[in-house]
């Protein structure tokens, strides 16, 4: 068996150990994504960010002053996180449209 091969194996051990400890009712029967539009943005540092609903229409968003923001924020997903407390799916972030039309989050 080579190297690769048993650090696989453990690396699959590891994860799979670490999810046991959450009860199955803890996972979302389905993404909330499934459904709908939806893109991804990235984000490299702290801060307020905005799009404009002109820009969110050509996305692709028939209705730019409905579309909401979901996302870790800050949270690192680490191996360490496993625990009842990490939402299954994208939680709900903060944010709000403008009077300006504008999404601030």
């Amino acid at each position: 068996m080579s190297v690769r091969h048993i650090l696989a194996v453990l690396s699959a051990t590891v994860i799979l150990s670490a999810q046991a400890g959450l009860r199955s009712a803890h996972f979302a029967e389905s993404s909330m994504m499934a459904n709908g539009r939806w893109i991804k943005v990235a984000i490299d540092s702290c801060g307020v960010y905005q799009i404009s609903h002109r820009r969110l229409a050509e996305l692709g968003f028939d209705n730019p002053g409905a579309v909401s923001v979901r996302g870790f924020g800050a949270t690192s997903l680490s191996d360490n996180n496993f625990n009842e407390s990490l939402p299954d799916d994208n939680p709900p972030v903060k944010f709000m449209h403008t009077d300006d039309v504008r999404l601030l989050y």
